[in-house]
């Protein structure tokens, strides 16, 4: 595995301690299909209408697929909100009503990390802002394979979301 990655795993996973001990709750998503879902993706959609017809790539996005898992850093824990998509953002086109679960839960702000910023974490973002969650993006727990891109949507995100360092959440929380 990729030093870097790992890394980054570790300090997301510190990070979700941390928030646990605040009593902040915790959502973990993963990309991960049933064999049925990766057969009704339209061929229109680009990123995951290839699976259909490899399937070697879509054996390792199943649901029971150790590449699909959660990195064991950030294991989902007790009390934690578990979520599973299959889509790049977590809102349209999930097997759950994840809206509707953080609602339920009282949930109206979203401190955001993950792999990668320039898919998940960007469609996360926009599909939030747009059900108007209040945001925060915690830099330091997200990454792309390019800096770049990395780079430019961190200021990008800074019109929907406030981008935030991991030190900065203390300060966050005591605000209220």
């Amino acid at each position: 595995m990729d030093p870097s990655f790992d890394a980054l795993m570790n300090h997301a996973g510190s990070i979700a301690q941390w928030a646990r001990s605040k009593g902040i709750a915790i959502a973990h998503c993963r990309v991960a299909f049933t064999e049925s879902e990766i057969a009704a993706v339209p061929d229109t959609n680009q990123t995951f209408s290839q699976l259909k017809h490899d399937p070697s790539r879509a054996a390792k996005l199943t649901i029971d697929a150790a590449e699909a898992a959660f990195h064991p850093a950030v294991t989902p824990q007790e009390g934690d909100i578990v979520l599973r998509k299959h889509r790049v953002g977590p809102f349209f086109n999930a097997p759950q009503d994840v809206h509707a679960i953080f609602k339920e839960k009282g949930i109206d702000t979203l401190l955001i990390g993950g792999v990668s910023t320039g898919g998940a974490v960007l469609a996360t973002v926009v599909q939030a802002a747009d059900l108007d969650y209040r945001l925060f993006v915690v830099e330091d727990c997200c990454a792309d394979t390019k800096t770049e891109t990395h780079e430019f949507l961190m200021s990008f995100f800074t019109k929907r979301a406030k981008v935030v360092n991991s030190d900065d959440l203390n300060a966050l929380v005591n605000e209220g």
